[in-house]
Protein backbone atom coordinates (compact mmCIF):
# COMPACT_ATOMS: atom_id res chain seq x y z
CA UNK A 1 0.00 0.00 0.00
CA UNK A 2 2.86 2.06 0.92
CA UNK A 3 4.78 1.70 -2.21
CA UNK A 4 1.27 2.62 -4.32
CA UNK A 5 0.99 5.64 -2.48
CA UNK A 6 4.76 6.90 -3.10
CA UNK A 7 4.17 5.69 -6.94
CA UNK A 8 0.77 7.95 -7.30
CA UNK A 9 2.56 10.90 -5.37
CA UNK A 10 5.66 10.60 -8.00
CA UNK A 11 3.10 10.83 -11.25
CA UNK A 12 1.43 14.30 -9.78
CA UNK A 13 4.39 15.36 -9.12
CA UNK A 14 5.34 14.40 -12.90
CA UNK A 15 2.02 15.73 -14.56
CA UNK A 16 2.17 18.23 -17.40
CA UNK A 17 0.52 21.62 -15.93
CA UNK A 18 -2.84 22.31 -16.98
CA UNK A 19 -4.01 25.01 -19.24
CA UNK A 20 -4.17 28.53 -17.49
CA UNK A 21 -7.28 30.76 -17.63
CA UNK A 22 -6.03 32.86 -19.97
CA UNK A 23 -5.08 29.57 -22.25
CA UNK A 24 -9.03 28.49 -21.80
CA UNK A 25 -9.89 32.13 -22.53
CA UNK A 26 -8.55 31.92 -25.67
CA UNK A 27 -9.41 28.70 -27.03
CA UNK A 28 -13.55 29.65 -25.68
CA UNK A 29 -12.83 32.83 -27.81
CA UNK A 30 -11.58 31.36 -30.87
CA UNK A 31 -14.04 27.91 -31.01
CA UNK A 32 -17.13 30.64 -30.17
CA UNK A 33 -16.27 32.69 -33.25
CA UNK A 34 -15.67 30.38 -35.29
CA UNK A 35 -19.10 28.92 -34.76
CA UNK A 36 -20.57 32.30 -35.28
CA UNK A 37 -19.15 32.47 -38.79
CA UNK A 38 -20.28 29.60 -39.44
CA UNK A 39 -23.97 30.17 -37.95
CA UNK A 40 -23.62 33.41 -40.31
CA UNK A 41 -22.72 31.56 -43.58
CA UNK A 42 -25.14 29.15 -42.59
CA UNK A 43 -28.25 31.21 -42.06
CA UNK A 44 -26.96 33.80 -43.93
CA UNK A 45 -28.03 36.36 -40.84
CA UNK A 46 -25.72 38.95 -40.12
CA UNK A 47 -23.87 39.22 -36.44
CA UNK A 48 -21.26 41.14 -35.06
CA UNK A 49 -18.82 40.95 -32.33
CA UNK A 50 -18.42 42.81 -29.49
CA UNK A 51 -15.37 42.73 -27.26
CA UNK A 52 -14.53 44.87 -24.26
CA UNK A 53 -11.78 44.54 -21.55
CA UNK A 54 -13.98 41.93 -19.59
CA UNK A 55 -15.54 39.50 -22.22
CA UNK A 56 -17.82 39.64 -25.08
CA UNK A 57 -20.92 38.31 -26.89
CA UNK A 58 -22.03 38.23 -29.93
CA UNK A 59 -25.33 39.84 -32.01
CA UNK A 60 -27.76 39.55 -34.38
CA UNK A 61 -29.24 42.32 -36.72
CA UNK A 62 -33.05 41.80 -36.54
CA UNK A 63 -35.21 44.06 -38.57
CA UNK A 64 -32.41 46.50 -38.70
CA UNK A 65 -31.44 46.97 -35.52
CA UNK A 66 -28.51 44.69 -33.37
CA UNK A 67 -30.03 42.37 -30.87
CA UNK A 68 -27.63 40.56 -28.24
CA UNK A 69 -30.70 38.41 -27.49
CA UNK A 70 -31.60 37.22 -30.87
CA UNK A 71 -27.84 35.57 -30.90
CA UNK A 72 -27.99 31.80 -30.06
CA UNK A 73 -27.52 30.51 -26.52
CA UNK A 74 -24.08 29.89 -26.58
CA UNK A 75 -22.90 33.35 -28.62
CA UNK A 76 -24.42 35.31 -25.10
CA UNK A 77 -22.22 37.09 -23.30
CA UNK A 78 -18.76 35.63 -21.84
CA UNK A 79 -16.72 37.16 -19.07
CA UNK A 80 -12.93 36.42 -19.83
CA UNK A 81 -11.55 35.15 -16.20
CA UNK A 82 -11.19 37.77 -13.72
CA UNK A 83 -7.12 37.42 -13.95
CA UNK A 84 -7.58 37.93 -17.66
CA UNK A 85 -7.68 41.39 -19.95
CA UNK A 86 -8.10 41.35 -23.74
CA UNK A 87 -7.30 44.09 -25.58
CA UNK A 88 -8.12 44.09 -30.02
CA UNK A 89 -7.03 45.38 -32.78
CA UNK A 90 -9.61 45.66 -35.76
CA UNK A 91 -8.82 46.33 -39.43
CA UNK A 92 -12.38 46.39 -40.42
CA UNK A 93 -12.03 48.63 -43.72
CA UNK A 94 -16.24 48.55 -43.78
CA UNK A 95 -16.42 50.40 -40.07
CA UNK A 96 -13.42 52.71 -41.27
CA UNK A 97 -15.27 53.07 -44.64
CA UNK A 98 -18.49 53.85 -42.76
CA UNK A 99 -16.67 56.39 -40.23
CA UNK A 100 -15.04 57.95 -43.53
CA UNK A 101 -18.49 58.57 -44.27
CA UNK A 102 -19.53 60.70 -41.17
CA UNK A 103 -20.84 57.17 -39.32
CA UNK A 104 -20.34 58.14 -35.76
CA UNK A 105 -17.90 54.86 -34.39
CA UNK A 106 -19.98 52.01 -32.37
CA UNK A 107 -19.57 52.59 -28.88
CA UNK A 108 -21.71 51.68 -25.82
CA UNK A 109 -21.23 54.69 -23.86
CA UNK A 110 -18.11 57.25 -22.92
CA UNK A 111 -16.84 55.03 -20.23
CA UNK A 112 -16.58 51.70 -21.33
CA UNK A 113 -15.03 50.74 -24.69
CA UNK A 114 -16.59 48.14 -26.83
CA UNK A 115 -15.09 47.46 -30.12
CA UNK A 116 -17.13 45.52 -32.68
CA UNK A 117 -16.19 43.31 -35.74
CA UNK A 118 -18.86 42.10 -38.43
CA UNK A 119 -19.32 38.78 -39.38
CA UNK A 120 -20.27 38.66 -42.90
CA UNK A 121 -22.96 36.09 -43.88
CA UNK A 122 -20.84 35.32 -47.19
CA UNK A 123 -17.40 34.26 -45.33
CA UNK A 124 -15.52 37.69 -45.16
CA UNK A 125 -14.45 38.68 -41.89
CA UNK A 126 -12.86 41.52 -40.82
CA UNK A 127 -9.09 41.19 -40.29
CA UNK A 128 -8.87 41.38 -36.65
CA UNK A 129 -6.78 40.00 -33.34
CA UNK A 130 -7.68 39.66 -30.09
CA UNK A 131 -4.93 39.47 -27.14
CA UNK A 132 -5.51 38.59 -23.98
CA UNK A 133 -3.09 38.88 -20.90
CA UNK A 134 -2.89 37.60 -17.31
CA UNK A 135 -0.25 37.36 -14.76
CA UNK A 136 0.07 33.65 -16.44
CA UNK A 137 1.33 34.67 -19.82
CA UNK A 138 -0.07 36.32 -23.05
CA UNK A 139 -2.33 34.24 -25.60
CA UNK A 140 -3.19 36.14 -29.28
CA UNK A 141 -6.06 34.51 -31.12
CA UNK A 142 -6.06 35.73 -34.77
CA UNK A 143 -8.87 36.19 -37.71
CA UNK A 144 -6.77 36.09 -40.96
CA UNK A 145 -8.41 37.26 -44.24
CA UNK A 146 -8.68 33.85 -45.64
CA UNK A 147 -11.07 33.04 -42.65
CA UNK A 148 -8.41 30.89 -40.52
CA UNK A 149 -8.81 31.78 -36.96
CA UNK A 150 -5.63 31.34 -34.87
CA UNK A 151 -4.90 31.21 -31.16
CA UNK A 152 -0.97 31.37 -30.14
CA UNK A 153 0.79 31.97 -27.28
CA UNK A 154 3.48 34.54 -27.10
Amino acid sequence: MVILALASSLVLLNAPPGRTAVQKDAERFAAKLKFAEDEAIATGAQFRLAVDARGYWFEKRVAGEWSREASPKNLQATAFDRSTAGVVAIEDKSLANDEALGAPREIANEDEKINYVRLDPVGSTAIFSLTLTSRDGRWRVTSSASGEIETVHE
